[in-house]
């Protein structure tokens, strides 16, 4: 990474992390580490993965999606969910203990920015 993009944590969970890099461009690159995966996203993206978990909270059905990516709910009779976040690149697959946990992060993030003014 260049030494001029500037990096800070924004919030964690016991599993996860966001944290943000500010380019050079003063475009803000927003970044998930997800257990061993990590994904990159624009300001855009993570604005439509924003709406996405939003509409992934509410919802009745085993689909929700947004113009890039989706979440699927896999429900089996007497076992917890597994839910399916599908990225442009890749799809990362959640126990329910682990997607509860992936809300939490995403709802501190959003608190975060906000008192931030962002």
């Amino acid at each position: 990474m260049p030494d001029n993009v500037q990096t800070e944590e924004l919030v964690s969970t016991e599993n996860f992390i966001v944290w943000v890099s500010h380019e050079p461009d003063d475009e803000i690159g927003y970044h998930l580490e997800l257990g061993q995966v990590t994904v990159h996203l624009f300001a855009e993206e993570w604005n439509e993965l924003l709406a996405l978990v939003a509409q992934a909270d509410g919802m009745t059905g085993d689909l929700t999606a947004t113009d890039n990516f989706a979440v699927a709910v896999n429900r089996e009779p007497d076992a917890d969910a597994t839910y399916d976040l599908e990225l442009t690149q890749a799809t990362i697959y959640f126990v329910e203990e682990d997607w509860n946990e992936f809300l939490v992060l995403i709802e501190s993030a959003q608190e975060e920015l906000r008192k931030r003014g962002q």
